[in-house]
This record gives structure tokens, sequence and C-alpha cells, in this order.
């Protein structure tokens, strides 16, 4: 609530950043469509360079990138928790945070920490050393989370959520890739 209070202007009742071009189009529409398209950059790198070293690993990356994504979305859509700017504090409607929701996780956040899958299979891309890719998955991530909490979409709790999710996501497919990646390993190795 406290960092959400810095983004709203009581006296007129609103979040002055909600509807400012520079925050409600080039960042969050902008961020969003930055982020398909790099996962379309990827799939299409990933279909022409099949046999190419990390080929593996760029499939890990855009499944687990694309599965955090849509489990933040679901998790957003099942939410019955509202929004900063949905609350009788910052200028809404409803005086709690349970209502109609649709809120948590933040959806946004997650067109940034989707990429957190990245640091998993740092030799997803050539070249890209793992200090870029944190630096990337960190910018971007808190580039996404900053521009929604100031324009009252989110509260911090939301984008912190929405990193864990994608962090967690992460973790598991790593795991799992893994574990199916030693299975084909063993079998071509029993065939051989």
């Amino acid at each position: 609530m406290f960092i959400s209070d810095f983004f709203y202007d009581a006296a007129s009742h609103q979040f002055p950043l909600k509807n400012n071009p520079l925050f409600a189009v080039a960042l969050h529409s902008g961020l969003k469509y930055f982020s398909v398209c790099l996962w379309l950059g990827l799939l299409a790198f990933t279909l022409v360079k099949r046999q190419r070293p990390g080929h593996s690993q760029r499939l890990y990356l855009l499944v687990t990138a694309l599965l955090a994504a849509l489990l933040v979305s679901v998790f957003k859509s099942l939410s019955t928790h509202n929004c900063p700017w949905d609350l009788q504090d910052f200028g809404g409607p409803f005086t709690d945070l349970t209502g109609p929701g649709r809120c948590f996780p933040s959806g946004h956040a997650s067109v940034g920490f989707m990429w957190i899958a990245w640091l998993f299979a740092p030799l997803a891309l050539p070249g890209v050393k793992r200090w870029q890719i944190v630096l990337f998955v960190v910018s971007i991530g808190a580039l996404a989370s900053f521009v929604q909490i100031a324009r009252g979409a989110h509260f911090l709790s939301h984008v912190l959520a929405t990193a864990w999710v994608c962090w967690a996501v992460a973790q598991c497919m790593a795991f799992i890739w893994e574990m199916a990646q030693a299975k084909l390993n063993s079998r071509s190795a029993r065939k051989a």
C-alpha cells in the first residue's frame, strides 16, 4: 500500500500515470509486444538452427517461458484479489482486496519474469554470457513491474508473486528437462 500510495494523487483521486502514453502504451503494450516478438524470434531461430549446439536448451527456454506466462495468466484469471486502482483508498469502488479481482499475480510482470527460464539455459543462444542474461531478466522484469505499480494496476506483492511463479516453473521444468534428457541419453547409449 505504501509504494502504491507514492504514485497515487489524492487530490484528483487517481493514479496520474494510469493513462499516460509513455506508461500505458510504450511501456505497457510495448513491453508485451517486445516479449512476444522475442519469443517468436527465438522460436524461428530454434526451428532454423535445429542441428546447432544448444537446441535442447532453446526448446527448454521456449516451453518454460511460455508455460510460466500461461500459468501466471491462469492464476490471475482465478483470482479474487483487486488491483490498487479498484480500491476506495485509491479512488476505486471496492473497500477491500477481495472482489471481482483478476489482479493477482501480475500478468504484465510475467512478460519480463517469464525469461527467468533463461537462467537455467544459459547456452540457449550463442555468444550470450550469463551476466547478460541476469541483467536482461532483472531489467525487463523490474521495468514491467514498475510500470504496473506506477499505473496503479498492481501492488508490489503482485509482481513478486509473478517472479516467484516464473522461478518455480523454471526450476520444475529444469528438473523435468534434465530427467528427460538423461533418459534419452540412456536410450541412445543402449542402442549404440
